[in-house]
């Protein structure tokens, strides 16, 4: 449908007090999925971290065999870049107690590794690496390619690089696309990784392997997206999406607080349903779908401070800082809800879907 001038609205970009751009947008009334109109799910609502100002509704289509939810107004496909400015994945390499934990467990979930007898820590993390919760926490970090023979796999999204690099690192081939011009150069320079602007710049029927960790929901037109990515599979090959889950147990507690809401970057949130029919609306096999936990603990203590800040008439609106430090208190009650969601909560409820499809034969 065509964009009438009229229709356009603008938003102020701002980042230290300072004025840069406009972000322009039009109203997304239509479901992208099924063309129901959506109802209002959540009315006025802001960035509460990343510096883009206006307000923003989230639309859910009424459809029950389709559910997706949606940002209206949406912001203009060219003016998108220009929320990114200070986006965290333009951050280094994740550092903290739980990267920690997960880079001593991520060997144990690896196909052929084996504990060391010499080694009491690496005793227990072999047998923590046993319980599913763990497992899931550590694979997730390798976009569940823990057990996949290594080939030539895609990051759609690369951002820091965390994911190529501890793929590389397993002997796969990788390779990148991202948007951001300095994480171009970084990754080029000082990274070595073949990353690229566009994924319609690599050959077809290249990779065994695409992965889009947290990217699905940012794409203006998720079926598109798919439909670029399989061409660059070779037959048969597997795309790995992961992106929030609306059903998750944290969205229906936080509500309109829950931190992956993220207006207005998250454009687009899927249920495991619906990010089931937009792959298949792109050719894809759908091979399997689940809802994960690994993220429920920092979803669970940054929507917590989301909510005492709001609660506090605190403006949020600041830079990435703005999430806050966690107090033992807050990542101990944030343990405990990833536990809870994890081996309590329904198969459905964790805070990321987790979908695995193939290029069709």
């Amino acid at each position: 449908m065509a964009t009438r001038a009229h229709d356009v609205h603008a938003n102020s970009v701002v980042s230290d007090g300072r004025r840069l751009r406009e972000v322009r947008s039009v109203a997304r009334r239509e479901c992208y999925l099924c063309g129901t109109e959506g109802e209002v799910y959540y009315h006025g609502i802001s960035d509460s971290y990343w510096n883009v100002g206006g307000t923003w509704n989230l639309r859910q289509c009424p459809n029950s065999e389709c559910g997706l939810i949606w940002l209206d107004p949406v912001p203009l496909p060219e003016d998108i870049p220009l929320m990114y400015s200070e986006y965290f994945t333009h951050d280094g390499l994740l550092q903290g107690a739980a990267e920690k934990v997960r880079s001593r467990l991520l060997p144990f979930v690896c196909a052929g590794e084996k504990p060391s007898r010499k080694s009491a820590s690496g005793l227990l993390f072999a047998v923590l690496a046993h319980f599913s919760l763990f497992r899931d926490f550590a694979a997730g970090a390798l976009m569940w390619l823990n057990n996949a023979p290594p080939g030539d796999m895609l990051d759609f999204g690369f951002g820091a690089g965390q994911l190529v690099l501890r793929l590389r690192d397993l002997g796969w081939n990788v390779a990148g696309v991202e948007f951001d011009h300095k994480v171009l150069t970084i990754a080029r320079e000082k990274l070595k990784v073949d990353v690229r602007s566009s994924i319609m710049s690599f050959p077809e029927s290249r990779f065994d392997v695409i992965t889009l960790s947290h990217v699905i929901e940012h794409v203006p037109d998720p079926v598109l997206t798919l439909q670029q990515c399989a061409g660059r599979l070779k037959p048969g090959a597997r795309i790995v999406i992961a992106t929030p889950n609306t059903n998750s147990l944290g969205h229906k507690y936080f509500r309109k607080d829950w931190r992956p809401l993220d207006p207005p970057r998250h454009l687009i949130l899927f249920s495991p349903e619906s990010l089931a029919r937009c792959a298949q609306r792109a050719g894809l096999n759908v091979e399997a779908v689940r809802s994960s936990a690994r993220s429920a603990c920092f979803s669970w203590y940054s929507s917590q401070l989301l909510r005492k800040k709001k609660s506090t008439g605190r403006s949020t609106t600041q830079t990435s800082s703005a999430i806050g430090s966690p107090g033992p208190y807050l990542k101990a009650s944030g343990a405990l809800f990833q536990l809870w969601e994890h081996y309590l909560g329904g198969k459905d409820e964790g805070e990321e879907v987790v979908l695995i499809a193939r290029k069709p034969e």
